[in-house]
């Protein structure tokens, strides 16, 4: 039989993975967010520029 000193602790420790899952899933989130953010970037500001070169590079063809 477990003492009760050995399930606070045990309870203490379910807590503290909670906290550490929580923490990971919003950083995840916020991962996700400046991914989503660059990939808007290099397609709105980039792509327009990379298109224009190469299609210089094609008609000098």
């Amino acid at each position: 039989m477990l003492s009760k000193n050995s399930l606070l602790l045990a309870r203490f420790l379910n807590g503290q993975k909670l906290r550490i899952r929580c923490k990971f899933s919003q950083l995840a989130d916020k991962s996700a967010s400046n991914m989503l953010r660059f990939a808007r970037l290099i397609l709105f500001n980039f792509y327009p520029k990379i298109w224009n070169v190469t299609l210089l590079f094609l008609l000098t063809l």
